[in-house]
């Protein structure tokens, strides 16, 4: 629903130190090689040549990318679609498959210094502090030596299909564990970190076939697509009426008289039109602003929906 915003120049430096951190690790850990099994190993080392290409993959070459790899073993890997459930494990596909899950999983759970994993460290840089999947979660990350906490990374395009992007930094994507745990190996439409384009991204909208301020608001979707119906937003925003119901009694109360009033009441406390709209509507307002707090996406767009009121 919202776009992982981060600017560019902070973005590169984040992810060219995840690199760093992890193929150092992987090096020390001699991860590389001894799988046991030729092919598996020849396809661990030609992932070791392109370490780069696949960890720092632009979001938008991903598949691509995975596709390329694919098409280089297609044998090894008909052999393991062939196999049985029981025997795809000990395939060289599900060898490498295997090895590419204890690197993402050890690395994620290694401590770099005393009380401090790497998966934290991360999630901390990251600093995504809301669900992009659905803005209704917070997603903080605390790491103390009393306290750890941190949301779930889903692998945007999941590791039983494309094992070749499991390391990828533009595939992972910090997550609420609702999210993760609904979406599991389906394939989703658009990665936050690419966002949606111009006039593409879904709206929400209170059903108004029955007057505009409905004593028991249904929230609706414009715009649905498989990120919306796979992660069952609309019916999880259907759980939060009563906010909905708040706002659009608001929106009632503060008509365009009272709403100049207030605007002149909080002068000396809110010294922006932002910080105002935020203390009158409880939320950010703002667009831009969407990524910042849970349930800002639906709070914009139902003020964008009754703009005619205000």
């Amino acid at each position: 629903m919202v776009d992982i915003n981060i600017p560019e120049k902070r973005r590169l430096k984040i992810s060219g130190e995840y690199y760093q951190r992890l193929t150092s690790w992987i090096d020390n850990k001699g991860l590389w090689d001894g799988l046991g099994d030729a092919d598996a190993n020849n396809m661990m080392q030609y992932f070791q040549r392109n370490a780069r290409k696949y960890i720092l993959a632009p979001a938008e070459k991903l598949k691509t990318y995975s596709d390329d790899f694919t098409r280089q073993y297609r044998t090894i890997k008909a052999n393991y679609d062939s196999a049985s459930k029981s025997d795809k494990p000990v395939t060289s596909y599900g060898l490498f498959i295997k090895r590419m899950r204890e690197i993402y999983n050890g690395f994620m759970k290694t401590e770099y210094e005393k009380d401090k994993k790497y998966g934290y460290w991360l999630m901390k840089k990251l600093g995504v502090n809301v669900c992009p999947y659905c803005n209704r979660n917070y997603t903080t990350t605390i790491q103390s030596p009393e306290i750890k906490v941190r949301p779930e990374y889903d692998h945007f395009y999941p590791e039983a299909l494309y094992p070749s992007l499991i390391l990828s930094f533009y595939n992972l994507v910090p997550s609420c564990p609702q999210c993760n745990h609904l979406k599991k190996v389906q394939e989703l439409d658009v990665n936050p970190w690419i966002g949606y384009r111009a006039g593409g991204r879904p709206k929400f909208r209170v059903d108004t076939s029955n007057g505009d301020f409905p004593a028991r608001p249904e929230i609706l979707i414009d715009g649905e697509n498989e990120n919306t119906k796979k992660l069952g937003v609309k019916e999880l925003y259907n759980e939060h009426k009563d906010y909905v119901k708040d706002i659009l009694n608001k929106i009632q109360a503060y008509n365009p008289v009272t709403y100049g009033a207030i605007k002149r009441d909080f002068q000396g406390i809110a010294h922006t039109e932002a910080e105002l709209e935020r203390m009158v509507w409880g939320n950010y307002t703002r667009e831009e602003d969407m990524n910042r707090r849970p349930m800002a996406k639906l709070t914009v767009d139902i003020l964008e929906q009754y703009k005619k009121f205000l």
